[in-house]
């Protein structure tokens, strides 16, 4: 038998990996020796970039943006190499996240998605040909 697991994040408390590998270490104690196969999913919001990192490899990167509220903040992308060219993997909520602004009021009018662009150009400045989004969890 073989199992495919396609786990999304389990929000506020495990990321999508983290979900699919404790289903795993469950399964093995239960006594399961088939194939497992683990494809982290997500929505597009939070988990987006791992995801796709976990199934196709590349590396972390930083880009220093503004939130959606204009406070300077660390946004973390990946990379990847396809095709011969690099692809950066960005998720919108990483830069102009709605879950990084709940400590203030929301406001609509004022909110922005400068963070992201930052980070597109910043992709873009570290060798990005394509860029791929995940715009789920924005403010």
């Amino acid at each position: 038998m073989r199992i495919l697991l396609a786990l999304d994040k389990f929000k506020g408390s495990l990321t999508a990996k983290e979900a699919s590998d404790a289903v795993v270490r469950g399964l093995r104690r239960g006594g399961f020796q088939g194939d497992i196969e683990v494809c982290p999913i997500a929505d597009g919001g939070e988990g987006f970039t791992e995801a796709v990192l976990t199934a196709l490899g590349g590396e972390w990167n930083e880009a220093p943006v503004h939130d959606a509220q204009g406070r300077p903040v660390l946004a973390r992308y990946g990379m990847i190499q396809h095709a011969g060219h690099k692809e950066a993997v960005l998720e919108m909520s990483a830069a102009s996240g709605l879950a990084m602004v709940s400590d203030l009021p929301l406001n609509p009018h004022t909110a922005s998605t400068r963070g992201t662009g930052e980070m597109m150009l910043h992709a873009m400045s570290n060798g990005a040909q394509r860029i791929l989004i995940g715009i789920g969890g924005s403010a």
